[in-house]
């Protein structure tokens, strides 16, 4: 495998890092306090870095990583092998790869607190895997590997620290975290190796870290019945204390540890000594740092002493109410490594350009009128400098690029500062822009999914380059040329949009570069159940001015639609229109995707728009192809009103009223308030008993529907954070029992049973094409009263039965389903259509 450098023109507030990691791109300017400031220059002279890897995000030791990074004030990495979009999300519907760019945002967001840097690789979460070996093979091992390797070249770790135990223990764990430490025992010894991957040596060199270690705990342990001997294991205390800051590493790490809010990982703070344990994998053994042996100092690099003592002078003579005053030292210590290209004179010379701006208080910044552009558009912007400090700046030149097939292409170049050049102390020096977009500028997308993946396991990036990277760099950026006291700069900085918002107040988003047109479908399916016609809608959305052209719908045999074709017509940038169509189906059940194309004199245009706004992450933008599921099914249903207590992530009730169901969303007050022998059924939502408290208190009321003859249906519920245990009639408890593999048997333990027969005569037909799991959070233990009803596994495993069980109350039925209803009916599977309406239809 083929790869080539990255061309980094990425700015963290001021300066371009060698790697681009931590997501700035839609980040205000950043102001460092006096602190922060002396914590920055002592960590000028700590030469040495830590690699932290596990399988997704949420999996890393953020109290750990906070100690290294800032107690410590290495380099610290995080190389999250997956992006997690396999997991569930507590803050809203979205899944799959739209759940992992939220969770590679959070990522970030925890990174900016505890001072780590973040990548990746191009592993897919493809959902719960439980054996390493299905995880390597669909991840493609090979690959994997290699992108680990690539990435410890890059960044040139002394240590590696695992989250999760070696292969050789066989600890029972997910098959994502047994195979990120497989991969990083293997990486650790390939990547000194210049036979292993040779293509990657145009790019980086061989290297070889000093030491592997597992960060290991008493849980683990557990987990076997054993206990943790510490007696050869390596102790840290990470709770320790940050006087500069004011707080210890252990409270900045719940901050970071709170930014995976997808996954609901707020965490409380904590203080006092608290230790960690590190575990000898591979390499040297450190008796009780794992720096031992290590010198983390200039001594490393021959010839840098003059440069330590540089440094060394201007941290002690520091004085927070004349930061500046200890400029002269860092811009020779600047000087001294420009002539230098290896790793850390380049990396430190780059900090040393931050600690620079940061002493003078120097404020640069572009916006643009719009968040918005399209290619060969014009863009305007606005282009400030600051100088606060009595130091000499001058703005000796302004330029604009882009990245565009690995090179950076200049787009324009402004005038000089001014006639005199000089930014006077505390004056805003603004410049305004005119930049035309060139044409060929590729439309802004996470990286990883321009291309459609490769299988269920990896995602595909043409451009060897991005590999590791968190998110592509800007697509537009400004490159400032100063020159501070006599000594030459160039600051580059990613243009964003900046507006106010009355709540939250001065907000950033990054620029982005958006098709001239596209065509959004409303309903992600679109169920038939007969042979009627279906409307579907489309927001067609204007990202210039004077857009006009005819839909398209692309469909299969015997399908019809009226009109076939229409035109539409836009005069302004940003507006909208809601078109629909009336589709006519052919006979029989069927599925497949419905494109829609819109066709200009331009040429045309097939893209969607999704936008993912959260107020905890940056706004962000995706172009996914234009098309919706067309679901034809064979399917009856019986009773019409069905009450629905959503929870989070929950879609459910909406693709039930596309299949003829009328919704009654209840709330506790509805609970209370309304007659529940009013609905046919009532369901409960997942995880709702995870973050509904008021469900706890309303148990009798709705025992009291089951038991006077109504239908209650539970989805799953996760055990973490579970309000209560009593949510049934009669006992049962929810375990972690799932069945991972998609196409696992789903045996019928009473092939009579009326769910499996009425309204809909179910057969293993309706069991195929399920997406990612059969289901999770598996009821483990139950009273006599409940009957399972199926009986599933996954490979080499013991059956399990507590997928979906039924019990009667009264005059009325209670069930409590694993099944992964969440997932399959927002992927239009017809089987789970089927089975669902069988349930809500099942009576006493």
């Amino acid at each position: 495998m083929k790869m080539v450098n990255q061309f980094c023109f990425v700015s963290l507030y001021f300066i371009a890092f060698i790697f681009a990691s931590n997501g700035v791109f839609a980040q205000p300017p950043r102001a460092y306090s006096s602190s922060e400031i002396r914590l920055m220059l002592k960590k000028l002279n700590v030469l040495g870095t830590v690699l932290y890897l596990a399988a997704h995000p949420d999996d890393e030791n953020t109290k750990l990583i906070t100690y290294f990074a800032k107690k410590e004030n290495l380099d610290v990495a995080y190389l999250s092998l997956t992006r997690g979009d396999g997991g569930q999300n507590l803050v809203g519907t979205d899944k799959g790869s739209l759940l992992g760019v939220i969770r590679t945002q959070e990522l970030l967001a925890a990174r900016r607190l505890d001072g780590a840097q973040q990548f990746f690789t191009r592993a897919n979460d493809f959902g719960y895997s439980k054996t390493s070996t299905e995880t390597l093979t669909m991840w493609d091992e090979e690959d994997i590997l290699a992108d680990v390797v690539f990435m410890i070249r890059k960044i040139k770790p002394d240590v590696i620290v695992t989250r999760f135990p070696p292969l050789k223990y066989n600890y029972p764990t997910h098959g994502h975290h047994t195979a990120s430490a497989y991969l990083a025992e293997k990486a650790f010894d390939l990547a000194g190796d210049p036979t292993a991957f040779p293509n990657q040596l145009e790019l980086v060199d061989v290297w070889q870290p000093k030491r592997l270690y597992w960060n290991t705990s008493s849980w683990f342990y557990k987990r076997t019945g054993t206990e943790l001997d510490v007696t050869d294991k390596i102790q840290i205390d990470v709770g320790a204390y940050l006087p500069e800051l004011g707080i210890s590493c252990t409270e900045i790490a719940a901050e970071s540890r709170s930014q995976h809010k997808s996954q609901g990982f707020g965490a409380a703070k904590s203080r006092g000594t608290q230790i960690e344990y590190l575990e000898h994998v591979k390499g040297d053994v450190a008796a009780t740092d794992i720096f031992e042996g290590i010198d983390r100092s200039w001594n490393r690099i021959e010839g840098r002493n003059k440069v330590k003592e540089l440094i060394s002078r201007a941290y002690r003579d520091f004085d927070a109410h004349e930061p500046a005053a200890v400029l002269p030292e860092l811009l020779e210590a600047s000087t001294l490594l420009k002539a230098h290209n290896d790793f850390w004179s380049t990396k430190k010379r780059k900090e040393l350009q931050r600690v620079i701006a940061a002493l003078t208080g120097l404020f640069l910044e572009v916006v643009a009128d719009d968040f918005s552009a399209t290619p060969n558009s014009d863009v305007h912007l606005t282009a400030t400098a600051i100088n606060r400090s009595d130091v000499k700046i001058e703005w000796t030149d302004l330029g604009f690029s882009i990245i565009d097939e690995k090179t950076p292409v200049p787009l324009a170049a402004s005038d000089n500062a001014a006639a005199d050049n000089t930014l006077l102390f505390n004056n805003p020096h603004v410049k305004k822009i005119t930049l035309t977009v060139p044409a060929s500028t590729p439309i802004t997308q996470p990286y990883w999914l321009i291309r459609k993946p490769k299988g269920l396991g990896m995602y595909h990036v043409e451009d060897p380059s991005s590999i590791g990277l968190s998110e592509a760099p800007a697509d537009l950026y400004a490159m400032f040329e100063l020159r501070i006291n006599g000594v030459d700069f160039d600051y580059d900085i990613p243009i964003q949009y900046k507006w106010t918002d009355r709540v939250r107040g001065e907000l950033y988003r990054p620029l982005i570069v958006a098709p001239a047109v596209t065509v959004t479908p409303k309903q992600k399916v679109v169920i038939l159940t007969d042979m009627k016609p279906r409307e579907v809608t489309f927001q067609v959305k204007a990202w210039e001015d004077n857009v006009s052209g005819e839909l398209i719908l692309n469909l299969p045999p015997e399908w019809s639609s009226e009109p076939e074709i229409m035109e539409v017509a836009m005069t302004s940038k940003g507006e909208e229109r809601y078109v629909s169509f009336d589709l006519f189906p052919s006979k029989g059940a069927t599925q497949f995707d419905l494109t829609l194309v819109f066709r200009s004199s331009k040429g045309n245009s097939n893209k969607s728009a999704v936008e993912i706004a959260y107020d905890h992450i940056p706004i962000q933008n995706l172009w996914p192809e234009a098309l919706t599921r067309v679901v034809k099914l064979d399917i009856r249903t019986s009773g019409g009103l069905i009450g629905y207590v959503q929870g989070p992530g929950d879609e459910v009730a909406e693709n039930l009223q596309q299949i003829g169901y009328r919704i009654e969303f209840l709330n506790e007050d509805k609970i209370v308030e309304m007659e529940l022998a009013d609905f046919d059924a009532i369901m409960i939502g997942i995880r709702a008993y995870n973050t509904e408290e008021w469900l706890v208190h309303r148990h009798k009321k709705l025992m009291e529907y089951v038991k006077k003859g109504g239908n209650l249906i539970v989805q799953y519920q996760t055990t973490r954070g579970l309000l209560t245990d009593e949510i049934g009639p009669y006992p049962f408890k929810i375990g972690k029992d799932r069945v991972t593999v998609e196409t696992a048997r789903m045996e019928m333990i009473d092939p009579g049973h009326s769910i499996f027969n009425k309204p809909n005569k179910l057969t293993e037909d309706d069991f195929s094409n399920w997406v990612q799991e059969r289901g999770l959070y598996f009821a483990s233990e139950w009273d006599d009263r409940y009957v399972p009803l199926f009986s599933c596994h996954d490979p080499d495993e013991d059956p399990v039965k507590g997928s979906l069980l039924v019990t009667e109350y009264g005059e009325g039925v209670f069930v409590y389903t694993g099944i992964s209803f969440f997932r399959q009916l927002p992927a239009g599977v017809p089987g789970s259509f089927r089975l669902l309406a069988n349930i809500l239809a099942h009576e006493n």
